[in-house]
């Protein structure tokens, strides 16, 4: 059991009602509240300057539709590349953090909303993808050393088939 403390708060009233209306318990909408801000190192984030700080980067907070305005600017050879050139980035932070690769990469992509990687022995999926499939690709490309084929998925999911490079 979670050691928890007895206090008490006030609230703006439209806040309150909102979260009644929600059948929403309070301590568990703090607890989420409070899990988000140590996640994503709020208290790093300068709002008056517009800068957003997290895990000793700065992050930009952005409709995927803007960053798919920017990707779709290239051919999908480009969009391999530029996904290889994610994956060496992602590799030296993970090395870095002393992190294994799949553990960063899942965690970073998912931390920055672009998505949910699932490794699999043969094939990795991509959860409700932020990026186009091709960036993915080239990323896990460089991120598995292995060599990854697009493979049929779905709706909000990219299939991507590994094939291990000797």
């Amino acid at each position: 059991m979670v050691d928890r403390v007895k206090t008490t708060m006030t609230w703006r009233r439209r806040d309150y009602e909102a979260l009644k209306e929600a059948r929403m318990e309070l301590s568990r909408y703090l607890d989420t509240v409070i899990d988000y801000y140590k996640a994503f190192e709020m208290n790093k984030w300068d709002l008056d300057e517009g800068v957003f700080i997290t895990e000793r980067k700065r992050v930009m907070v952005l409709p995927v539709r803007i960053t798919d305005f920017f990707v779709s600017q290239l051919s999908s050879s480009q969009q391999r590349e530029a996904g290889r050139k994610i994956g060496l980035m992602m590799k030296a932070e993970a090395k870095y953090q002393g992190k294994d690769v799949q553990t960063w990469a899942e965690h970073a992509l998912r931390m920055a909303g672009a998505g949910k990687l699932v490794f699999e022995p043969s094939k990795v999926m991509d959860l409700n993808p932020g990026f186009p499939e091709h960036v993915v690709a080239g990323l896990l490309e460089t991120l598995l050393d292995a060599d990854v084929e697009i493979a049929e998925g779905a709706e909000n999911v990219h299939v991507f088939k590994l094939k291990r490079r000797s």
